[in-house]
């Protein structure tokens, strides 16, 4: 999906944009998308906070799945 329903943000995390609502994802293994996070945009830039808490989710997702491909 391209803008304005969707966006990329950075480092592999992307956003879907309905409405005054985000939801942050990423696509793992060729063929899965992952949910990380959601809020509700009150403002122009998404909260620094947001952002890191998916960065820290999306890491944690690809470190369970380098063990469970072992």
């Amino acid at each position: 999906m391209r803008r304005p329903a969707a966006d990329y943000l950075r480092d592999g995390v992307y956003e879907l944009r309905p409405r005054d609502n985000r939801v942050f994802y990423f696509f793992f293994m060729k063929n899965s998308a992952v949910l990380l996070h959601a809020i509700r945009k009150k403002t122009d830039e998404i909260p620094d906070s947001d952002l890191e808490l998916c960065l820290k989710r999306k890491q944690s997702v690809e470190d369970r799945g380098k063990i469970e491909q072992l």
